[in-house]
C-alpha cells in the first residue's frame, strides 16, 4: 500500500534520526522472509550516509553498501521503543550505535529488500530509473511525451488507471491515489489513454503533484498497516474523495467498486466520464 507519499516520509524520518549512525547488529527473525545474513555481517560497524526515494523504493546508501528496499502492500520501518519486545510481523531488527533498533515489519512478506556493494551497485542502480516523479513538478509535454512512448507499439485498448501506476509512467503513484487523481480530473479509469484530451493532459499534470503533495503533507494514508516509523499514524485517508468511499463528496452520487486489472478500482460513474 505505501505509495510515494508514505514512502517519502519514511525517508526523511530515516534521514532525520540515522544519519551518520553505524549498523552495530541485526537479527533475522524470520528466517523464512529472509537469509542474508551473511553479507550483513559483513556489514557490520557500516556507516549510514542516508536514503533516497526513487518511485516507491527506498535507496539506502551506507560506506561501500547499498541496499534497495521495496515495502510492497504491507511493509514498513519502525523504530522499536521496547527494544526486548517483538512484534507479530516483525521480519527483521538493525541496531545502530545510537542505541535507535529498527524494525521491518511485514504481515505478508511480500516486501523486499536487496543488498549490493559499491561494484555491484553501479552495475544495478540504471533498473532504479524511472518515469518523471509525480511528486515533482510536471507538466503537460511530459504527460503527453509519456502517453505516446506507451502507446508505442501498442494493440488494444488502454486504460488510464493501471497506466498510472506503472512506475515508469510516472513514479510515485499507487492504486489509492490512481483513483484520487481521476476523479478530480472528472476522468473513468476506463478510458483509453489514446483518447484524452489536451485538457485532461493539463489537468493530469495539475492533479498528480497536488494530490500525492497534499498526502505528504498530510502524513500519507493509514490505511490498515501503513504507520510512520515513530508509530504515528497520517490523515490523508479522511480526506479521500472515492477510494474507501460509498459516496462522491462532489455529486452525492454513489462510488462504485470494480476489480480493473486485479486491483479495487473506486470512482463516480457520474462525474468521471
Amino acid at each position: 500500500m505505501p505509495e510515494g507519499p508514505e514512502v517519502q516520509i519514511i525517508c526523511d524520518y530515516l534521514n532525520v534520526n540515522l544519519l551518520g549512525q553505524s549498523l552495530i547488529d541485526h537479527k533475522i527473525i524470520d528466517k523464512h522472509w529472509w537469509s542474508k545474513s551473511k553479507r550483513l555481517r559483513e556489514m557490520k560497524m557500516a556507516k549510514f550516509e542516508g536514503v533516497e526515494r526513487k518511485a516507491k523504493y527506498i535507496i539506502w546508501h551506507w560506506d561501500y553498501w547499498h541496499w534497495v528496499s521495496h515495502l510492497a502492500m504491507t511493509g514498513g520501518w519502525v523504530i522499536r521503543r521496547n527494544p526486548t519486545a517483538v512484534m507479530r510481523y516483525t521480519r527483521a531488527r538493525f541496531s545502530f550505535s545510537g542505541g535507535v533498533e529498527l524494525d521491518f515489519i511485514d504481515t505478508r512478506r511480500w516486501g523486499k529488500l536487496e543488498i549490493y556493494d559499491d561494484e555491484e551497485w553501479e552495475k544495478e542502480k540504471e533498473r532504479f530509473v524511472f518515469g518523471p516523479d509525480g511528486m515533482g513538478e510536471l507538466n503537460a509535454d511530459q504527460i503527453q511525451h509519456q502517453i505516446e512512448s506507451r502507446v508505442r507499439n501498442t494493440r488494444g485498448n488502454i486504460d488510464i488507471k493501471p497506466v498510472l501506476m506503472e512506475q515508469n509512467f510516472i513514479a510515485g503513484i499507487g492504486n489509492i491515489y490512481a483513483s484520487e487523481i481521476l476523479h478530480i480530473c472528472n476522468i473513468s479509469p476506463f478510458r483509453d489513454i489514446r483518447n484524452l484530451s489536451e485538457e485532461e493532459i493539463e489537468a493530469l499534470a495539475f492533479a498528480i503533484p497536488e494530490v500525492l503533495n497534499r498526502a505528504y503533507e498530510n502524513g500519507g494514508s493509514s490505511i490498515k498497516d501503513f504507520v510512520h516509523p515513530d508509530g504515528s499514524v497520517g490523515s490523508a485517508q479522511l480526506g479521500h474523495f472515492v477510494y474507501g468511499q460509498t459516496q462522491c463528496r462532489f455529486c452525492n452520487g454513489s462510488i462504485t467498486k470494480v476489480t480493473q486489472k486485479s486491483r479495487t478500482t473506486y470512482w463516480c460513474q457520474q462525474c468521471q466520464k
